[in-house]
């Protein structure tokens, strides 16, 4: 059986996250503070449902409650096993005899369940397969029964009856009131602003002022000193902030445990959820913003060793931040201290992009700007093609390693998970060679110790997604970032610009959908935020030129947008992702609530929100802070 163990550096997603577990849990009193939270959350909408009743008991969030009953006068076996489980075996679920004919147990509901039933022969000891249901989707609080009954009396033949009982509720009801909730809210805004663009609302407002009688009567002074006009400053590029804020809200959100929903979490393995978005197109934004960084330094003609330093103190500045980030809520032990993390694995991409950039980045506005010659055309290729050899000598070293490094106990280019994994013939083989890096070098009490496999797949070992390896393709996809912003640069006006976006984003998505053979499982290099995958960031990456450009449409040349909210918290978003890990567990930040997902997504949409409005508060103060 699986047992319910947390996972996770996020104390409270550990309290929701649920692993595949098959033991019956009641829930928890509450402190006497969550009446006061109570009152804020009718205040605000918020449910507080009772739990719900089964034949199980009160079921917990996400489960279903599943009753097996035998009228077989011989033993058999239920097993069970769910389809994201990839080349997995079925597993034991009970075993009932004649004494013992009924069984009941609540079940996680994310994906679809198999079972079959075994017919136990007591005299040979064999066992046989009697039958097989499913898959079956199974919802939340819904009742299922199992009926296992023999053809005739004293007959062998087993049959087997699937019957729903309870009908499960739509748990993505509060999906649909949030989406509705947060439409109308942006409705009531984009309606307000265009009455104040018309300039309705000064008239209104002119109805209730008295200074247009003084000036009927008086005459309109003439003696007020004119107001300079200031001077125009340089148009920010807002598009980019707003796709940098897209994402660090995105993430917070997951973060904060996103409602609870398995689908805003990280892919057990391969494939992709929304959770798995974010921190690549976030190292992606990176590398857009490195290129007119560095381009501001090159035109003042920064002295090299001055550059050099700035890049050494960022690049340290974000490793010990991530350091200290790592050891909050108690995770203090020296000796346990886990050393990859998100912003490490940012200061290790930003360190090499940002030193081939110093050496082989400074261009003349003559050499940007040159549209004569064959090659003119690909000129954000050829006038930095030193990046782009070593760029893609990363790459090759990560394949590599990847599939030439021998494991001991794997074959060599394994990919998997390990645990239940191809029958579980490679158990401590999670990520292969990347994982196999990771325990040698930096060993198993310096690494993540709860891989997002390890529910699923009953892995055994450590392993960390923000590993050595990973950080080779991560260097890859700010890179390719860089490119984007050199486009920007390179090419002044916005059909060249919007065009090169979207052949990079058709590239690197066709690349991406070869090597992984357009699905989750099976291809040569499947989609893994785990790994970093080739296929992934190059995926990620095809994405990101795409929703840059269609930002920069409605936010930079159209106008119909300006980007808020996400423009706040991009324009600071060190401050928010910080704040946002530091203070997860403060009210009114988080609070003790039923756990349901109406409670949860409400309260993890607060969070959010609260942080975007502090970065609001910045913006509007003019405080902007960077590493």
């Amino acid at each position: 059986m699986i047992v319910e163990q947390p996972s996770g550096p996020n104390n409270k997603t550990m309290n929701r996250k649920r692993a595949f577990s098959l033991l019956s849990s009641s829930s928890k009193p509450v402190s006497n503070g969550f009446y006061l939270i109570s009152i804020l959350l009718l205040l605000f909408g918020a449910s507080t449902a009772d739990p719900v009743q089964s034949s199980c008991g009160n079921l917990d969030m996400d489960h279903f409650c599943l009753v097996v009953n035998s009228s077989v006068h011989s033993p058999v076996r239920v097993m069970f096993q769910v389809t994201e489980c990839y080349k997995c075996e079925m597993r034991e679920l009970v075993t009932l005899d004649p004494t013992n004919v009924n069984f009941e147990i609540q079940i996680l509901d994310y994906f679809p369940f198999m079972f079959e039933v075994h017919s136990i022969n007591e005299h040979n000891k064999t066992e046989t397969l009697a039958c097989s249901l499913g898959p079956y989707s199974l919802g939340e609080y819904g009742e299922y029964r199992l009926y296992i009954d023999s053809n005739e009396t004293g007959s062998s033949t087993v049959l087997c009856t699937w019957s729903p009982g309870q009908d499960p509720v739509d748990s993505y009801i509060p999906i649909y009131i949030a989406t509705a909730v947060l439409l109308g809210l942006a409705i009531l805004y984009a309606f307000i602003k265009l009455l104040y663009k018309k300039k309705i609302i000064s008239k209104i407002l002119s109805c209730w002022r008295t200074d247009h009688l003084i000036i009927s009567d008086l005459g309109t002074p003439t003696n007020v000193d004119a107001v300079p006009v200031a001077a125009t400053e340089k148009k920010r590029l807002k598009s980019l902030d707003t796709f940098r804020g897209l994402s660090l809200t995105v993430m917070v959100f997951v973060n904060y445990g996103a409602g609870g929903y398995w689908f805003f979490d990280h892919s057990p393995w391969n494939g992709l959820t929304v959770a798995d978005l974010v921190f690549p197109w976030f190292m992606w934004i990176m590398g857009v913003s490195m290129a007119f960084s560095f381009r501001g330094l090159f035109k003042r003609n920064t002295p090299l060793l001055e550059i050099l330093f700035k890049i050494c103190r960022r690049t340290v500045t974000l490793f010990a931040i991530g350091l200290f980030l790592s050891t909050s809520r108690g995770r203090n032990d020296l000796t346990k201290l886990r050393i990859p993390g998100v912003l490490q694995r940012f200061a290790i991409s930003y360190f090499a992009m940002a030193t081939l950039e110093l050496v082989f980045g400074r261009k003349t506005d003559q050499e940007l700007n040159n549209t004569t010659g064959r090659l003119s055309a690909l000129r954000e290729i050829v006038l930095f093609w030193p990046q782009w050899i070593i760029s893609l000598f990363l790459v090759g070293l990560w394949l590599l390693v990847t599939f030439v490094l021998p494991v001991p106990g794997c074959p060599t280019g394994y990919l998997g998970p390990g645990g239940l994994a191809d029958g579980g013939m490679y158990v401590n083989c999670t990520g292969g060679a990347a994982g196999y890096l990771d325990r040698i070098i930096l060993t198993g009490n310096h690494i993540y110790g709860h891989p997002t496999c390890e529910e699923l797949y009953l892995t055994e070992i450590p392993y960390d997604p923000e590993g050595i390896l990973g950080c080779l393709t991560s260097i890859f996809i700010t890179f390719l970032g860089m490119q984007a912003g050199k486009i920007l640069l390179v090419y002044k006006d916005n059909k060249n610009r919007l065009v090169r976006w979207c052949v990079w984003s058709l590239v690197t998505g066709a690349i991406a959908a070869i090597l992984c053979k357009g699905g989750k499982e099976g291809g040569w290099i499947p989609l893994n935020k785990n790994l970093w995958s080739l296929s992934f960031v190059l995926a990620m990456s095809s994405m990101a030129f795409f929703l840059l450009a269609y930002i920069y449409i409605i936010v930079d040349i159209k106008e119909w947008w300006g980007g808020q909210p996400f423009v706040y918290p991009g324009m600071n978003s060190i401050v928010v992702y910080c704040c946002h890990s530091i203070f997860a567990d403060f009210f009114p930040i988080s609070w003790v609530t039923a756990q349901n997902h109406m409670n949860l997504l409400f309260q993890d949409v607060w969070g959010v929100s609260v942080w975007v409005f502090v970065a609001f508060i910045l913006h509007w103060k003019g405080i902007f802070i960077n590493v």
